[in-house]
């Protein structure tokens, strides 16, 4: 099929018209090669320049080529030793207010979550949205 020159095509027999079809779109596909006379290399697609090295085998093992995103950002987030609650802020006289903001009962984590009648409503929206049941009533989720 190759002279060096150009792609030759010749056929003993006629095929049904997909089948001639198919082959015109290997044909163009064909034409479209552009060949050198320079030696051919290997080329390793898991890294930027090309070439193989072990941790670009072990990044493809690992995380079958996903770079990890922002690890060391998320290792260094300091979080606070309690949950920011307005009970938690009241101890430290940052908050005078207890109160939850959505339904003015104490706000506290388990409230926050759970007893509120908002995270109540969030909760039921949720398990619709995700196509769950959460088992029960509420209370049975438990207390933080």
């Amino acid at each position: 099929m190759w002279d060096v020159v150009s792609l030759k095509c010749t056929f003993r027999k006629t095929g049904d018209e997909n089948l001639l079809e198919l082959w015109d779109q290997v044909y163009q596909l064909a034409s479209t090669i552009i060949f050198r006379h320079e030696e051919d290399s290997l080329v390793w697609q898991f890294s930027s320049n090309g070439i193989y090295s072990v941790p670009s085998l072990y990044k493809v093992i690992n995380f079958i080529g996903i770079q990890p995103v922002l690890i060391s950002g998320i290792r260094d987030i300091k979080s606070p030793k309690s949950p920011v609650t307005r009970d938690n802020l009241s101890k430290t006289s940052q908050v005078e207010d207890r109160n939850c903001l959505f339904c003015k009962e104490e706000e506290s984590v388990n409230h926050l979550f759970i007893g509120c009648v908002v995270a109540q409503q969030l909760w039921v929206t949720l398990s619709k949205v995700i196509d769950a049941q959460l088992g029960g009533s509420l209370d049975s989720i438990g207390k933080f």
